[in-house]
C-alpha cells in the first residue's frame, strides 16, 4: 500500500515538474507577445500594419493560453479533477484555436498587402470555409474521436484524422508564404522583394517547433510563434522607414514606392521623370580627402538638391545608394527637366567657390512613356543616360590630382 502511495507521489511530482516547465516556457512566449502589442500601442505604424498584428498577436496569445491550460490540466494535480469530457473540449478548443491563428495569419498578410480578399467580405468568408468546417468537426470531436481522444487512464491517443489538426493551419500560412515568394520574383515588386522574403520564410519556425513539441512532448509551439511574429514586425517597420539617416532624404525604399505610385497615377497630363545623378570621381574625394569630408561631400550635394527644388510641387529626393541620387516627380514638360538639371551644375559651381573641395556631378534623366513596364526598367533608363553623362565628364581630367 505505501508502495503504490510513494508511486502515485512520484508520479505527481513528475507531472507538476512538467506543468511548471509548460508554465515557463509558455510564459515566456506571451512576454514577447505582450511587448509586441505594448510597441504596437506606441508606435508610428499605418492603421493597416497595426490592425494586422493586432490579429496576429491576439489569436497566437489565445492559442498559448489554451495550450498551457491543456497541460497543466494534464499534467499537475488538477489531472484528478477534470472530467475526460472537460479534457477534450479544452483539446478541441486549443485546435480551433490553432486553426484560427493559421487563418489570422493569412488574414493580417492580406491587410499587409491590401489585397482584393481583405477589402471584400465575401471572399473572407469563403476562404474561412475549410475552417468553418474543421472548427464543427473539432466541436464535436469528443463524440466521434476523429481526431483524438483520451482513453480512461488519461491517455491522450490520435484519431484517424489527427494530420488535419496541423495541415488546416498551416495550410493558410503556406498560401500566404508560396504567394509571398512569387511576389518577391516579379519586377513590379521590386521595391518590397525583401519583405515578401521575410513573409515567405514565416511558415519555417512554426513548423519546426510544431514538430518538436509533437515528437519530444517539449513546449516549444509558443516561443516559435512569438519569435515569427517578431521578427516579422520588425521586418515590417525596419521596410517602411523612409529617410537616409546621413542626407535627411528620402531613402532607396521610399524612393521605389514613390516612382511605383507615380507611375501607377501617369494620366499624361505633365511629363513624369527620373532623374539620376552621382559624384564624379567620388573615390578620389575619399581617398585624398578621407571618408569623412565624403560623408561632407554627400550633405552638401543633397544641400544643393533642396535648394534647387525648393519651389517645385510633387518632386520627391531620395539618396539611391551610395553617391547616386535620384530626383523624380512631374513637370509640365522636358525644357523644364533640363533647366533643373542645369541649375542643379549652376548651384554646384557656385557652391565650389568657398568649399573645402570642388564637386561636380554627371546628371542623366528618362521621362516616363507606355513601353515603362515597372520601376528597375523606368530607373534603368535614367542610369543609362547617366552612364553616358559620366563618360563624357571622366574624360575632362581628375580635379583632385
Amino acid at each position: 500500500m505505501e508502495t503504490i502511495t510513494v508511486e502515485r507521489e512520484v508520479l505527481f511530482n513528475a507531472y507538476n515538474h512538467s506543468a511548471i516547465l509548460y508554465a515557463l516556457i509558455d510564459a515566456l512566449a506571451l512576454s514577447i507577445l505582450v511587448s509586441l502589442i505594448v510597441r504596437m500601442r506606441v508606435g508610428l505604424e499605418k492603421l493597416s500594419v497595426r490592425k494586422a498584428f493586432a490579429i496576429m498577436a491576439g489569436s497566437v496569445s489565445a492559442m498559448i493560453i489554451l495550450d498551457l491550460t491543456c497541460n497543466i490540466l494534464e499534467k499537475s494535480h488538477l489531472r484528478v479533477f477534470a472530467p475526460l469530457i472537460v479534457l477534450s473540449i479544452m483539446k478541441s478548443l486549443f485546435f480551433i484555436v490553432s486553426t484560427l491563428t493559421g487563418f489570422c495569419t493569412f488574414l493580417a498578410m492580406e491587410y499587409l498587402f491590401i489585397t482584393p480578399i481583405s477589402c471584400n467580405r465575401r471572399l473572407i468568408i469563403y476562404t474561412l470555409a475549410p475552417s468553418f468546417l474543421h472548427i464543427i468537426l473539432n466541436l464535436t470531436n469528443p463524440f466521434h474521436g476523429l481526431y483524438f481522444k483520451y482513453s480512461e487512464n488519461l491517455i491522450y491517443t490520435y484519431g484517424p484524422l489527427y494530420a488535419f489538426e496541423y495541415i488546416v493551419p498551416f495550410s493558410y500560412i503556406l498560401f500566404s508564404s508560396i504567394r509571398a515568394i512569387l511576389s518577391s520574383r516579379k519586377e513590379e515588386n521590386y521595391a518590397d522583394a525583401i519583405l515578401f522574403k521575410m513573409i515567405a520564410s514565416v511558415p519555417i519556425l512554426p513548423i519546426i517547433f510544431s514538430i518538436a513539441q509533437l515528437i519530444f512532448d517539449v513546449p516549444v509551439l509558443g516561443i516559435g510563434l512569438s519569435l515569427t511574429l517578431l521578427n516579422l514586425y520588425l521586418a515590417v517597420i525596419q521596410n517602411s522607414i523612409t529617410s537616409d539617416p546621413l542626407t535627411g532624404l528620402s531613402n532607396r525604399r521610399y524612393l521605389l514606392r514613390t516612382i511605383q505610385r507615380m507611375m501607377n497615377g501617369n494620366e499624361g497630363k505633365k511629363t513624369h521623370f527620373v532623374m539620376m545623378m552621382d559624384i564624379n570621381y567620388f573615390k578620389q574625394v575619399n581617398d585624398i580627402f578621407g571618408h569623412t569630408a565624403g560623408d561632407r561631400a554627400l550633405i552638401r550635394l543633397s544641400v544643393i538638391l533642396k535648394r534647387a527644388t525648393t519651389d517645385l510641387r510633387r518632386i520627391t529626393l531620395a539618396r539611391y545608394g551610395g553617391d547616386e541620387f535620384i530626383i523624380c516627380g512631374e513637370l509640365d514638360n522636358r525644357e523644364e527637366i533640363e533647366n533643373l538639371r542645369s541649375s542643379i551644375r549652376k548651384m554646384i559651381d557656385e557652391d565650389n567657390i568657398d568649399a573645402e573641395f570642388p564637386l561636380s556631378v554627371s546628371i542623366g534623366y528618362a521621362t516616363y512613356n507606355s513601353s515603362i513596364k515597372n520601376t528597375k526598367q523606368f530607373i534603368d533608363m535614367a542610369d543609362a543616360d547617366l552612364y553616358d553623362q559620366k563618360e563624357k565628364a571622366h574624360k575632362k581630367p581628375c580635379p583632385y590630382k
